[in-house]
């Protein structure tokens, strides 16, 4: 009897998965498959948001429909309505459907009038994600502010480029840790061949000839910059070196940066986003 009983729970268990992967849906969320090629974006300019699917093709087929929508965000209620953001520069299309391609990508640009953060979620029957994107109004000034995940210790020297996207802002001024053992800060924007200097990098080199204790987590460097407008930066750590101050340089592998960027209106006011 027992027997029967477990035989027939399996099979009404099995009955019931088969009928829920009939009824579709989407049941899977897939985290960070949707993107947007930059964030924050100007109001009345376009940023690209992408979905991609290209680890799950075998869910998500070639030519597979991808339902796009956008929404204000919880935080945005005040002042925009469902339908702000859109997917089109003439209507306020806030839902589209597009087809994957051979890679499992589909993309759509997004515009909104107003500043503001938004949702965009995208869905295939089986599998989706959702991201954020903020406009904003021009900002005057900004800041970017660098940190650590985790604390480095005994640093002799660490060097890494504050990558910006185009056209590059103007730096202004440059602020770090204050400590007796640092020699030498260098915040020089790099030449790119060709000498031009708005290629968007700002290098910095800090050395220690005792070794100085770098925190986790606090902002330890921070720059100022003027955006040339229209245009609202972000930006990148890249090409990072870290090494300790004895006589081997021995290096230093520290985990992600934390870059922090706030942006100003003209009376000093911080922007939303």
């Amino acid at each position: 009897m027992n027997f029967k009983i477990g035989a027939y729970l399996t099979i009404l268990a099995g009955a019931m998965m088969f009928l829920s992967a009939c009824e579709g849906g989407n049941d899977i969320t897939a985290p960070g498959v949707v993107v947007t090629s930059n964030n924050p974006v100007l109001v009345n300019y376009s940023t690209t948001v992408i979905a991609n699917f290209s680890n799950y093709t075998s869910l998500v087929k070639f030519g597979s429909p991808i339902t796009f929508s956008v929404v204000p965000s919880t935080a945005s209620f005040g002042h925009l309505t469902k339908g702000t953001a859109s997917f089109s520069h003439f209507s306020t299309v806030a839902v589209r459907t597009v087809p994957t391609d051979v890679g499992g990508i589909a993309a759509v640009s997004i515009r909104s009038p107003s500043p503001g953060r938004f949702i965009v979620s995208a869905s295939s029957p089986v599998i989706g994600g959702s991201t954020t994107v903020s406009f904003i109004d021009q900002p005057a000034s900004m800041q970017v502010r660098v940190g650590l995940r985790q604390p480095l210790t005994k640093v002799g020297t660490i060097t890494f480029d504050l990558v910006s996207t185009q056209p590059a802002p103007v730096f202004v001024n440059f602020s770090g840790i204050q400590s007796p053992f640092i020699w030498n800060e260098d915040t020089d924007p790099i030449l790119p061949p060709g000498g031009v200097p708005d290629d968007g990098a700002y290098n910095l080199i800090i050395g220690s000839l005792l070794g100085i204790n770098m925190g986790a987590l606090k902002p330890l460097f921070r720059y100022d910059f003027v955006p040339i407008p229209p245009s609202v930066p972000t930006f990148t750590i890249a090409n990072v070196i870290a090494n300790t101050a004895d006589v081997n340089a021995t290096p230093l592998f520290p985990s992600l940066y934390i870059v922090s960027t706030k942006y100003f209106d003209a009376a000093g006011n911080e922007l939303f986003y």
